[in-house]
């Protein structure tokens, strides 16, 4: 999808470029994934999902968050912005955690996801 009229995106396109000529962070491509993100959410905010990450390009390993065996997590690139937790059962953008999402009956605990009812909310 184009970039919507209020998204400057050759201000993007000049950081990514810049980014990701100046990055040393090894043969991963970091610096050039974390331009691609912040042009991503900026089309995000203005109302246009753009699905840009793939197996070969910039995945996220939300498996990582998962028991093993299962998969309750899963990457949505225009997702919810906020997770409820049992700190935040209301799900307040507090932390962000871009496009990690788990089905509605679960609250992230940090590691792992519980069921609402057996979750115990604690204050901070």
């Amino acid at each position: 999808a184009p970039a919507p009229p209020q998204v400057d995106s050759t201000r993007y396109y000049e950081a990514c470029v810049s980014d990701a000529c100046a990055c040393d962070s090894g043969a991963d491509c970091e610096c050039f994934c974390t331009a691609v993100a912040a042009y991503a959410q900026a089309c995000h905010e203005a109302g246009v999902c753009v699905s840009w990450r793939t197996p070969d390009v910039c995945p996220l390993f939300c498996d990582y968050y998962n028991p093993h065996g299962e998969c309750e997590w899963h990457y949505q690139p225009c997702g919810v912005p906020c997770l409820k937790t049992c700190r935040n059962p209301s799900g307040l953008c507090l932390m962000d955690l871009p496009g990690l999402e788990g089905e509605d009956r679960l609250l992230w605990g940090g590691h792992t996801s519980s069921p609402q009812e057996s979750t115990q909310a604690r204050g901070p």
